[in-house]
């Protein structure tokens, strides 16, 4: 949700008796939405699930899970996903091999030791040091490998679902995961985890906490 967006449960303003609209009613955001700058949203509507709203559209009836509405009154401009880009598993790998290059960029701008320790099935691999001595193994994937052992101090992201018992692995040995097919992490066990979930946040990639529940659960 960004700045100066406004939601409206009840519009009362000048009296029934002398003929001016009254509306009560509730207004149901489901996950996923996102609501630029100076979004007006007015009783009775409900904005389906990973819709978008141009920003300055003034909602007065509900959107469709998934379009794009944009102005005064908003209306849809592109059917569910038509604003989309289709991805392939070749194109979601460059995009993850990308962030953490950008993130790698980032550690080392603020004066952490980063050195490659990219191996064989990996999209993405290095092992960061901060000031204080503290190393973390950063591990991308496209797909988990089915025989892969976790470490502490490491920190795994994969594309598809990580195994469960991969994740309490990884949990009973202090490593981190992130899983983007499901949007859920760990609870954090090395240095960086926070860094880490903080950074995919900047390209809309956000993460519930295994065994707490949050809206992204559901």
């Amino acid at each position: 949700m960004g700045g100066a967006t406004y939601i409206f449960t009840h519009g009362s303003w000048q009296s029934i008796l002398e003929g001016f609209p009254i509306a009560f009613g509730p207004v149901t955001i489901r996950r996923g939405v996102w609501l630029p700058w100076r979004v007006f949203i007015l009783p009775n509507v409900e904005i389906g699930e990973y819709a978008t709203l141009g920003a300055g559209a003034l909602v007065s009836r509900s959107i469709a899970a998934r379009t794009l509405a944009v102005g005064m009154p908003a209306k849809s401009v592109s059917g569910p996903g038509g604003h989309l880009k289709t991805l392939d598993e070749g194109a979601r790998s460059e995009i993850l091999q990308g962030i953490f290059r950008e993130y790698r960029e980032l550690l080392e701008y603020d004066g952490n030791t980063v050195k490659n320790s990219q191996i064989e099935g990996e999209v993405a691999g290095f092992q960061v040091s901060d000031k204080r001595g503290r190393t973390t193994r950063m591990r991308a994937f496209s797909r988990t490998p089915p025989n892969l052992v976790t470490r502490p101090g490491e920190s795994l992201a994969s594309l598809n679902r990580i195994p469960d018992d991969l994740c309490e692995q990884a949990n009973r040995v202090g490593a981190s995961w992130f899983d983007l097919e499901r949007a859920l992490a760990s609870e954090g066990n090395d240095p960086f985890f926070h860094e880490t979930r903080a950074f995919f946040s900047r390209f809309g990639i956000r993460f519930g906490i295994d065994n707490e529940p949050t809206f992204l659960d559901g």
